[in-house]
């Protein structure tokens, strides 16, 4: 709480005045938001013209909400609490460094049996390069004085390693593991001219900028960690990328050279190659369906020894109300009430062909309701 009190009055007097005044809200005007501010200010300070005028000495400000963004960043990320073994998470601050350590040695490992990509790109944030910093002892009170490493890592800076060796008995050959060299090489931002700078891993006990590879590899497997151990340490419970089955650690070179694997663009095709297949017998399947659905209605329906009678082929014994002709069908009931018991009506399997009478009306079925009172209600006691 003392870096928060001592730099209160700092940040309420950069917001409680123009060109900055209301833009951040007053509660999170404190030292906790250092990283945030600085760069809001920072930004606003390149881009706009009545900010850098409005701030006066702009550079000055600028320098001091660097330096508390790097002293606050640096003691989130950094081994602070190596030293206390009493406490159950000392290494979670620099986990972020750790998994880094981890895609490095998976990666060194790989190139240096030759089953590896020779070049190997990571991008992400600083604070993984901040921890990563803090694990490799580049901190030191020297560094934090003055040069690269007493900044935080701008947008655009990148650090190097390089494997650097030959083959004794063959200068075509793969050098073995112990035969190759590690530089480290850090470049702090992106500016034009500034250049990448080998450095020295004396923490680690090496004075020279050329590295024994193996000695390098072996220190900082001592510190990684993988995605199942990230799991563990972080108690991630509910990140669905965390699985309770212990996997194969990718530091392992063995695991990188198993011959059985299957590299990503084959695996790629593959999955490509199945997906069109199941694809395509999935469509067959509904057309095939579609075809045996609509193919069995267009077959007429032919059945032996069929009974006949009413819309059918021939007139039978029970369609007595039915007049078949040779030129048409018609269909009509004969001796009911509906059609006048069938007064006037063709007898049975005369031939005729029925034609429109259009002077029909509603009433010529001579039961018409006109006039006809309607139905009396009988009460009685």
């Amino acid at each position: 709480m003392g870096r928060f009190r001592s730099t209160q009055s700092f940040y309420r007097s950069l917001f409680a005045t123009p060109p900055l005044q209301g833009t951040i809200p007053n509660a999170s005007v404190n030292y906790w938001n250092a990283y945030g501010i600085y760069e809001y200010v920072n930004y606003m300070n390149t881009h706009n013209a009545t900010v850098t005028a409005g701030l006066g000495f702009a550079n000055d400000t600028i320098a001091v909400l660097r330096a508390n963004a790097f002293e606050l960043e640096r003691t989130k990320n950094g081994d602070t609490l190596k030293d206390n073994p009493t406490f159950a998470y000392n290494n979670i601050s620099t986990i972020a460094g750790q998994t880094l350590a981890m895609q490095i040695a998976s990666s060194l490992s790989a190139t240096s049996i030759g089953v590896g990509t020779p070049l190997t790109l990571m991008f992400g944030s600083y604070e993984p390069m901040l921890a990563f910093f803090s694990l490799i002892g580049l901190y030191s009170t020297e560094n934090l004085l003055s040069g690269p490493f007493s900044t935080l890592p701008n947008p655009g800076s990148a650090m190097i390693f390089e494997l650097i060796g030959t083959n004794p008995g063959d200068v075509n050959a793969m050098p073995s593991p112990q035969d190759f060299m590690l530089r480290f090489t850090y470049r702090a931002n992106a500016d034009v001219g500034e250049p990448f700078s080998a450095y020295p891993l004396t923490s680690m006990g090496f004075d020279s900028q050329m590295i024994p590879y193996t000695s390098f590899l072996g220190q900082l497997q001592a510190f990684t960690q993988d995605s199942v151990q990230w799991c563990t340490t972080c108690r991630a419970i509910f990140a669905p990328w965390c699985s309770t089955s212990a996997d194969a650690s990718p530091s392992d070179p063995s695991s990188t050279s198993d011959s059985s694997s299957v590299s990503a663009p084959v695996a790629g095709v593959i999955g490509a190659m199945v997906t069109l297949a199941v694809t395509g017998l999935a469509g067959l399947a509904l057309y095939m369906l579609g075809f045996c659905a609509f193919g069995r209605r267009s077959k007429p329906s032919l059945r032996s020894g069929s009974p006949g009678g009413f819309k059918g082929s021939d007139k039978r014994a029970s369609d007595v109300d039915v007049t078949v002709t040779d030129r048409g069908m018609r269909h009509e009931r004969i001796g009911s009430w509906e059609l006048r018991d069938g007064s006037g009506e063709p007898p049975v399997g005369a031939a005729d062909v029925a034609t429109a009478n259009l002077g029909r009306n509603l009433d010529d079925d001579e039961i018409s309701l006109t006039g006809v009172q309607p139905v009396k209600i009988h009460e009685t006691v």
